[in-house]
């Protein structure tokens, strides 16, 4: 099959899956029943505003066809003609959360098969989350979730999702195959391996096509290389998400050519560290060496060096959003702690730098997104971890609790690229919301109080 026909079959495959993609791209409610829906009035709540970062008393908010119709001071204007009302008094209306890292397709026929990722789903969006950014995985699997949430064959946040690229050494990794069952590592269209050789207006494009809004750069990817991955997926309308370290590229590699996401606070002190050149012809060394080269820094560079700064304000500049995925550390110490207590100082270090580091970012003007890298942190807990994640931006990070309602729904919108449509409680943008029974700016653990889950302006069954 020549290139030029190759390319055709991948445009055609993308243009079919170009209006499903959109729809994915702004959520989806349970199917609609044969009648269109009464508005609903929700009246008498206290609203945040994400410019203020406050809450504005006595507001009613009315909900028409998915969307914010009107946002007002209850009483002041009728409300539409057959509205249903819900009175909120001395209840707290924020956005819908939106969890900025999340893998519900890593081993579809195992871990992540169908039902037990339905189920998550489910559980995270009557837990407050409305939207999800899966970082690479099975794109059939993806692809397939995608679909039955827009057609509302499944209740579920919506979804956006990337095709994974990276060195050919990665796909030698065991764990790679659970994402590509039925097909070779490195040669699947989402979950492609990397070189200078390769044809990436090719690639990108057959990435697009499996219903990707993104590409994901993973590792042993260096900086020439990676500047034209995103180059390409730019030009075809695709965000480019990240590690903050994919070495050979360290985060400066990776903000310069214009990625648009960078993911674990903790791997920005690679940017500090010494340039070195393994042999990566032997990859179990090679990869030794990064490990022993890493934990000799962690614990030793310090969050503000002078190369950690710098990095921060070229990412303020360029509008890199940081994905810090803190409360993932503080999981890593208190397991290290009932585990293995050999590895606690190693864990502890990485995580005073990842809090310490997102504390400057914070406060350097970096725009950072609420990711959990899990999307629940055991097996069946009462909530979803984006509430641990907020309470960590809190407690380690110096965030204020409003700061990290923002940071778990304005800022994770732009990391989806969604901010259009979600991420804030205005007239026209999705009627996604969570109603609590206390004030989450006083307490940010009140995200937990969850009175009421409202999806497409229509209520989510408890």
């Amino acid at each position: 099959m020549n290139k030029i026909f190759k390319t055709v079959l991948a445009v055609m495959a993308l243009a079919c899956l170009g209006t499903a993609a959109s729809a994915w791209a702004q959520g989806a409610a349970p199917r609609a029943a044969k009648e269109k829906p009464k508005p609903l009035a929700l009246i008498n709540a206290s609203v945040f505003d994400s410019a203020s970062g406050q809450f504005h008393p006595g507001r009613t908010l009315v909900l028409e066809d998915g969307k914010i119709a009107d946002d007002f001071p209850s009483g002041q204007k009728p409300l539409p003609a057959g509205a249903e009302t819900l009175d909120l008094a001395g209840k707290f209306v924020i956005p819908g959360l939106i969890d900025s890292h999340v893998h519900i397709a890593s081993d579809p026929s195992g871990w992540d098969r169908r039902d037990r990722a339905e189920k998550a789903l489910l559980k995270a969006l009557r837990g407050g989350v409305m939207f999800v950014r899966d970082m690479a995985g099975d794109g059939r699997a993806l692809a397939d979730l995608s679909r039955a949430i827009a057609a509302g064959d499944i209740v579920a946040p919506g979804l956006r999702y990337a095709a994974l690229m990276a060195g050919p050494g990665f796909f030698s990794d065991p764990k790679n195959a659970m994402a590509t069952r039925g097909e070779k590592p490195g040669q699947a269209p989402w979950n492609r391996a990397v070189t200078d050789e390769t044809d990436l207006v090719l690639a990108v494009a057959e990435g697009h096509g499996t219903g990707a809004s993104a590409v994901k750069v993973y590792r042993e990817v260096g900086p020439a290389l990676l500047a034209r991955i995103v180059a390409e997926a730019h030009r075809q309308g695709l965000a480019v998400w990240t590690h903050a370290t994919i070495y050979p590229s360290k985060p400066l590699d990776a903000v310069n050519a214009g990625v648009d996401v960078i993911s674990h606070a903790d791997q920005l002190v690679w940017e500090a560290m010494p340039d070195f050149k393994p042999d990566p012809a032997d990859r179990q060394a090679y990869f030794a060496l990064l490990k022993k080269a890493r934990e000799e820094a962690t614990g030793t560079i310090p969050a503000d060096h002078p190369a950690v700064i710098s990095l921060l304000k070229l990412m303020k500049e360029r509008g890199t959003i940081l994905d810090a995925t803190a409360s993932i550390l503080r999981d890593m110490v208190a397991s290290a702690e009932k585990k293995r207590p050999q590895l606690l100082p190693l864990a502890k270090a990485r995580a005073g730098f990842a809090y310490a580091v997102t504390r400057l970012a914070h406060e350097s003007g970096v725009e950072v997104s609420a990711g959990t890298d899990g999307l629940f942190d055991d097996d069946d807990p009462p909530l979803p971890a984006l509430h641990q994640e907020m309470e960590a931006l809190v407690a380690e990070c110096g965030f204020t609790p409003a700061e990290a309602i923002i940071a778990a729904t304005r800022v994770s919108a732009r990391a989806l690229g969604i901010a259009n449509t979600h991420g804030a409680i205005e007239p026209g943008k999705a009627a996604d919301l969570v109603v609590l029974r206390g004030d989450p700016t006083l307490d940010i653990r009140n995200s937990t109080a969850i009175e009421l889950v409202v999806k497409s302006g229509r209520q989510v069954p408890r």
